[in-house]
């Protein structure tokens, strides 16, 4: 579960892709595997920019996968320091 920020509210069509940022980079990378192995499309980019804390990975998870992406990451006690929701990432 998130530890800190939350969803962005958006108006118009949903998101293609979601990102989450971690506090350490060991986290994404934990993540990143985790995901990937469960049949995520887990991609690491650069952390999305006018964000505060975290390390400087993110993951981008396409919109259809997040339900999916936050149960392995809550079951597995990895949790996520921020999530941005973007059409492009």
């Amino acid at each position: 579960m998130p530890e800190g920020g939350g969803e962005e509210a958006h108006s118009g069509p949903p998101p293609a892709f979601v990102a989450y940022r971690f506090e350490a980079t060991d986290e994404a990378l934990d993540a990143e595997a985790l995901l990937s192995g469960m049949g995520v499309d887990a991609r690491p980019i650069p952390a999305p920019p006018g964000r505060v804390g975290g390390c400087g990975i993110a993951l981008r998870i396409p919109v259809g996968q997040v339900e999916l992406a936050e149960t392995l990451l809550e079951r597995a006690g990895l949790g996520w320091s921020d999530r941005v929701d973007a059409d492009d990432l």
